[in-house]
C-alpha cells in the first residue's frame, strides 16, 4: 500500500511533496491513468526526473538507503533481508484475500462477509492468515516488537500500515477491533511502530484532522 511508501520518507526525513489523488482532484485520477506506467497508484517521482511504480519496489528502493537508529530500514544481510521480503509477501497475500469482497453488490451482503474475513473462529481467512504470521514471529529470533532482528525493518512498517489499514474505518465492514488483540506478536510490532517518536508525531497531527488515522497514532 502507498502508505508504507509515506512511512518510509517520514524515518528517512525526506522533504517530498505528497500529492493525494481524490475525487475532485484536478487532473482525476481517471484523466491520469491512461499516462501512467501500469494503470495504478502509488507513483514516485525522484528529484531528477525518474518515475517508479509497484509499492513493494518503491519502498523496497526507499528503505534500501533509509537508516533508522543506527540500522538500515532493509537489511544489507542476504537472510535478514529475505526474511523481510518473506513477511512482505505474507501480509500482501493475507490482503489480497479481501479483493473478491468489492464485486459484492448488495452492500448488507459485502459487509456481513467482510466481517467474517476476520473471524477469529477458525473460519475467518486473513485473521488465519494472519495468525500464521504471528506465529512464524514468534517462532523466530525477532526481538520482541519486531518481525526481524532487533531493529525497525520494512516488514515492521508494512505489519503497521496494513494492520491500521483494516482497522481505521476506511474499509467498510472491518471489524475496528477484536482480531488484532488476538494476534499478540503482531500487535507488539504495531504498537512498537506507533511509538517511534517520528511515527507518533506525525500521525498524532494526522488524527487530528483525519479520525482515521487515530489506529496509527495510538498503536
Amino acid at each position: 500500500p502507498g502508505e508504507v511508501v509515506r512511512l518510509v520518507l517520514l524515518l528517512g526525513g525526506a522533504d517530498y511533496d505528497d500529492k493525494r489523488i481524490g475525487m475532485k482532484s484536478t487532473p482525476t485520477w481517471k484523466e491520469m491513468k491512461p499516462s501512467t506506467r501500469f494503470g495504478q497508484m502509488p507513483i514516485f517521482k525522484t528529484t531528477d526526473g525518474r518515475e517508479m511504480t509497484q509499492s513493494k519496489a518503491i519502498a523496497r528502493y526507499l528503505a534500501r538507503s533509509t537508516m533508522v537508529d543506527g540500522a538500515l530500514l532493509y537489511p544489507s544481510d542476504p537472510w535478514a533481508a529475505f526474511q523481510v521480503d518473506e513477511y512482505v509477501e505474507a501480509l500482501e497475500d493475507a490482503r489480497g484475500l479481501f479483493v473478491s469482497s468489492f464485486s459484492i453488490q448488495d452492500q448488507e451482503a459485502k459487509m456481513a462477509a467482510r466481517k467474517a474475513l476476520f473471524a477469529t473462529d477458525g473460519s475467518g481467512k486473513i485473521f488465519e492468515a494472519f495468525k500464521k504470521i504471528d506465529q512464524c514471529v514468534a517462532m523466530s529470533d525477532a526481538a520482541d516488537g519486531h518481525m526481524v532482528g532487533g531493529k525497525l525493518t520494512l516488514a515492521d512498517c508494512w505489519c503497521f500500515c496494513l494492520m491500521n489499514q483494516f482497522r481505521s474505518g476506511f474499509l467498510d465492514g472491518v471489524p475496528r477491533d477484536g482480531w488484532l488483540e488476538e494476534l499478540p506478536h503482531l500487535s507488539k510490532v504495531v504498537a512498537n511502530t506507533a511509538a517511534h517518536p517520528a511515527i507518533k508525531a506525525y500521525y498524532s497531527q494526522m488524527a487530528q484532522g483525519n479520525s482515521k488515522y487515530e489506529p496509527h497514532a495510538s498503536g
